[in-house]
């Protein structure tokens, strides 16, 4: 297993139930999946700090194949 920051949970912004694992640290970047508010996310880099905000690097752990994406720290409860 790769060394980790710890754990991260997704939280809710605005009216939005889910938030979008993205394939980049940039709002413009294609969104690999949504995740849903309260789903345990593993931070495995950041903080990344550009024009759209700060950003981790995260997995969403699954039974057959982990998913890694970017996803904004106030999408975050680090």
């Amino acid at each position: 297993n790769p060394w980790t920051y710890g754990r991260a949970k997704v939280i809710k912004t605005g009216s939005s139930n889910s938030q979008s694992l993205k394939n980049g640290p940039s709002l413009s970047t294609t969104g690999i999946k949504t995740i849903d508010v309260g789903t345990q996310m593993i931070v495995l880099n950041g903080p990344i700090t550009n024009e759209d905000g700060t950003w981790y690097k995260v997995r969403k752990e699954n039974p057959t194949t982990n998913i890694d994406g970017y996803m904004l720290a106030e999408w975050l409860d680090i």
